[in-house]
């Protein structure tokens, strides 16, 4: 899929080379966690989030093969949190 002009793409995570990050996207037609090539702007939806009006993807990792992040699922709850895992190898994700 080919990144909206109109999205707001924040990074939290990189990939194994400068060609590929991931961040938190939000669009009109869709928000999540992707996993972005850098320049073409073509991103892999990893996890949509399921409140995209409060969800944040914050702070990640990835090692490789996993891709682990925090999604903060209120605005005004700090402690309203939880993470998250993604295999690259089986292409699932999964919560913590």
């Amino acid at each position: 899929m080919r990144l909206p002009r109109s999205a707001t793409v924040i990074p939290f995570a990189t990939g194994t080379g400068p060609e590929r990050f991931f961040a938190e996207v939000f669009s009109p037609t869709w928000s999540g966690v992707a996993s972005i090539s850098a320049p073409q702007g073509e991103i892999d939806e990893i996890r949509a989030f399921e409140h995209p009006t409060s969800d944040q993807a914050y702070a990640g990792a990835f090692d490789g093969r996993w891709l682990v992040w925090i999604v903060q699922l209120s605005l005004v709850d700090s402690n309203d949190w939880e993470i998250w895992a993604f295999d690259t190898k089986t292409d699932s994700s999964f919560r913590i």
